[in-house]
């Protein structure tokens, strides 16, 4: 769990960590646009104060090497996004932090581990299950309505990924 002030003391860490990581992989990152930075630690700070928010530091020779920011919803932990000091990569920090974290679920009493989108090898060597989910889109019944049905209807075939999600899934069991 985690708490507004552990977030602020972490926030400018992780989102440090996880521009380097995207960046080291020639990818902007999603923190390259500030309105989504607002927006997670908007969220973040929301879902800490129902307790639904988890962030975890890993530390090597006093310093940060990863941080992740996962949600809790019902039974379910989700891994929202993580970051990590490329320059101690030899450490294999993502997998220190799927250790920590899902060992802190497990003792919790959660029954799944969520990896959420894509299908990064990584997942399924943590015994992840692929999952395969759809996108719908609810409009009222009237005409204005079906008007923006049918604009959304055109751009949504243009781009099929929209339509289907992969998930992995890690389901834990206490023995």
């Amino acid at each position: 769990m985690c708490s507004s002030d552990l977030i602020d003391e972490l926030w400018s860490e992780f989102v440090r960590l996880h521009q380097k990581r995207r960046e080291s992989l020639g990818q902007a990152g999603c923190f390259s646009d500030p309105r989504f930075g607002i927006f997670l630690r908007h969220a973040a700070e929301r879902m800490a104060a129902v307790q639904a928010c988890w962030m975890g530091v890993l530390w090597a020779s006093q310093e940060p090497v990863g941080i992740n920011l996962s949600f809790c919803s019902g039974n379910s932990l989700g891994m929202y996004q993580t970051g990590m000091e490329m320059d101690r990569i030899e450490l294999e920090p993502g997998h220190l932090m799927n250790y920590f974290v899902i060992g802190a679920a497990i003792e919790r009493g959660l029954e799944r581990f969520d990896f959420l989108r894509g299908d990064e090898p990584y997942k399924e060597g943590w015994g992840a299950e692929r999952r395969v989910l759809y996108r719908s889109r609810l409009f009222a019944p009237h005409l204005m309505a079906r008007v923006r049905q049918s604009q959304i209807g055109r751009a949504t075939r243009l781009n099929s990924s929209h339509t289907v999600i992969s998930y992995a899934v890690f389901c834990l069991k206490k023995k």
